[in-house]
């Protein structure tokens, strides 16, 4: 529990966020944790797989000649239009209000240290 809130004190207490060594320490903490995360939810699963259905036999129809069907129904297809619709709203909604973008691209706006033009 503490290696949680060890990259919340880091990115959060001023004598450490002013470290660019300490903050490279959290990032790495952060990155390790999700690869941790990871490392647990899948080898987990394929250590310790599910018996789906108890006392009854699996085969594999991989190389046997059998081979599954499957056809979307249209609910299918328009859940997955209206999942990729409502990411695209939101994406566009959060480039037109919020101010993600810079008003102007010219040196004296974007780059802080240019020189101003004469």
């Amino acid at each position: 529990m503490a290696a949680l809130f060890l990259p919340l004190l880091i990115f959060y207490v001023p004598a450490f966020y002013k470290s660019r060594l300490m903050l490279s320490f959290g990032c790495l903490l952060v990155v390790f944790g999700g690869l941790a995360q990871l490392y647990v939810i899948i080898i987990g699963g394929q250590a310790y797989p599910l018996q789906i259905f108890p006392g009854m036999e699996v085969s594999s129809s991989f190389g046997d000649g059998q081979t599954g069907n499957y056809t979307a129904t249209p609910a299918e297809i328009l859940l997955g239009i209206g999942g990729v619709g409502i990411a695209l709203a939101a994406a566009t909604f959060a480039i037109k209000i919020l101010p993600f973008l810079p008003q102007s691209l010219a040196n004296e706006v974007v780059d802080p240290h240019s020189t101003p033009s004469a």
